[in-house]
């Protein structure tokens, strides 16, 4: 059976932004093959790096994820063919500008190993240990696999060579400037928004800010929840096209009858019967 894993390689580009891409290697992902590439990749750059910091340091004050990542693809190729590739499915190119979030690790149940290098931190991290059957992100919340544990997958007769393998491996990645195992991988964590209610009137009012889309509004009478929901998405059609800006529009049903409401920094709804459902 092959040993699949994923390097998942961030950091930050040129122009400061951030920079993550995932690559997966369908065979030979444990620690004695992913690690001399690693290291052989991260040698290679930084020496290229180094080299054109001299002329150009403004445009290389950074070690470019995509520089080391499409590096490391190239020296994944065998005489079989491709090795490493960037991970990429039909509603997930692989290839993301934003901070370290557990979805950019993808959704893979039969990982073995994954690998995180972080350019910026100049950390390589490892994860997993083997198969589990579980999504990635539960190998991550676990935390860092020592490497050498691979051996134990082994005869008897070659755990102690694969051994020394390793931890010569991390010793010349160290040697590069990088640490194995020892900096935490930061997450971005989503921001928790509280919401205000207040009663007036018999009404239930609250502001919203845009950061929380509310999609529809479910009505306890079920002869008008289509109704409810097709007349939001062309409200927010409308809107959309209108004035580019306003992203959140709400449709709800009150004794009153159905009502509209949106705007560009706040919305402020209420209702008298009908429940609101945020999805």
């Amino acid at each position: 059976m092959s040993t699949r894993s994923i390097i998942l390689v961030k950091g930050k580009g040129r122009y400061d932004e951030n920079i993550i891409i995932r690559l997966y290697k369908h065979s030979d992902g444990y620690p004695t093959e992913n690690l001399p590439l690693i290291f052989n990749t991260l040698k290679t750059c930084l020496n290229i790096v180094i080299r054109k910091k001299c002329f150009y340091p403004f445009l290389y004050k950074h070690f470019n994820p995509e520089f080391f990542a499409y590096k490391l693809m190239g020296k994944s190729v065998t005489i079989y063919g491709k090795g490493a590739h960037i991970d990429k499915f039909e509603n997930d190119p692989g290839e993301y500008d934003s901070e370290f979030k557990l979805e950019h690790l993808g959704n893979q149940f039969d990982l073995e190993w994954i690998y995180i290098v972080d350019l910026e931190q100049k950390s390589v991290n490892v994860y997993g240990g083997g198969y589990s059957g579980k999504e990635p992100q539960i190998a991550f919340k676990r935390g860092f696999v020592d490497p050498e544990s691979y051996s134990k997958q082994l005869y008897e007769e070659y755990q102690s060579s694969e051994i020394k393998k390793i931890k010569q491996y991390v010793k010349d990645i160290e040697l590069l400037g990088f640490k194995v195992n020892k900096i935490k991988d930061k997450v971005s964590k989503p921001k928790k928004i509280r919401e205000k209610w207040v009663m007036k009137n018999n009404y239930k009012y609250t502001v919203l800010p845009l950061s929380i889309p509310i999609k529809y509004v479910k009505d306890s009478d079920s002869e008008h929840n289509n109704y409810l929901g097709h007349k939001f998405i062309l409200l927010l059609a409308i809107i959309f096209e209108k004035t580019h800006k306003a992203s959140i529009g709400v449709v709800v049903k009150t004794n009153r009858g159905i009502e509209e409401y949106y705007g560009d920094d706040a919305i402020c709804f209420h209702t008298h019967y009908s429940p609101v459902e945020k999805l």
